[in-house]
């Protein structure tokens, strides 16, 4: 199946497309620059034998298409940007628990990988505004909004420690949809999170099953799709991220 239909495949029969509710409101995709990614992604599945397992979420409604994309695109992002190989789809976690893939470094060592996607929606839900989760993430007209990403970060982290294996190297990937990209907040709310004080999670002994935490980014500028992935290493974690691992910081564009 060529890469310019698997989109349309995608938007046929789903979900997200169908629903008068939501359907309207709906942009996605946003631009030709992404609506072109997007099928280098499923392409990138399709070549590697997933994408029939993954078209049911994708078909689902946005919410579950667009956590899907998250895990889409950060497998993508390390097979053919950065360059490694996907060792296995959906390993096995703690107390049988699925994670999202593993990849190979250098000397054959496999990293564990868990996407989170933390949104824009929890900070509604704690206002108790229902009534504005189902509307689009922006409005027409200008809103002012107080942000601070740390307490996202923390139940992401929360969260995936107890998917991953003490014995194993782990790497919680995050691919925020929040007010403001953890990228743009110059990754205040991360670093916060992780090494502010002695509650700091990666200062303490909490979350030792973590290796490192990377940020992943996605943006369209002057017609380019831009990349930007940042890692942030566990000091104490049980299995540290192997010193051979290089791309810790790194920006990739994509001239359309």
């Amino acid at each position: 199946m060529s890469s310019l239909k698997l989109l349309d495949d995608i938007r046929k029969g789903s979900k997200w497309y169908r629903d008068k509710e939501y359907g309207e409101k709906d942009v996605f995709p946003s631009s030709c620059e992404r609506c072109l990614e997007i099928q280098k992604w499923l392409e990138f599945l399709n070549q590697n034998c997933q994408y029939n397992k993954f078209k049911p979420r994708l078909q689902g409604t946005h919410k579950q298409r667009d956590k899907t994309l998250a895990e889409v695109k950060a497998s993508y992002f390390i097979s053919e940007i950065l360059g490694y190989k996907i060792a296995q789809w959906e390993p096995k976690g703690n107390n049988g628990k699925t994670l999202e893939f593993s990849f190979k470094v250098d000397k054959g060592i496999e990293i564990f990988c868990e996407v989170k996607s933390p949104g824009w929606e929890r900070a509604e839900v704690e206002k108790k505004d229902f009534n504005r989760i189902n509307e689009q993430k922006y409005k027409e007209k200008c809103e002012v909004k107080y942000y601070d990403n740390k307490m996202d970060i923390i139940l992401s982290i929360q969260k995936a420690s107890q998917q991953f294996k003490e014995e194993e190297i782990n790497m919680l990937i995050i691919v925020d949809d929040l007010w403001v990209s953890n990228k743009v907040d110059r990754y205040h709310g991360i670093k916060c999170a992780l090494f502010n004080g002695k509650d700091g999670c990666f200062t303490n002994s909490n979350f030792i099953k973590l290796s490192a935490i990377a940020n992943l980014n996605i943006d369209v500028m002057d017609r380019k799709i831009v990349y930007t992935w940042k890692v942030f290493r566990n000091p104490n974690a049980k299995i540290e991220l192997p010193k051979n691992f290089d791309k810790e910081n790194y920006i990739y564009e994509v001239h359309i």
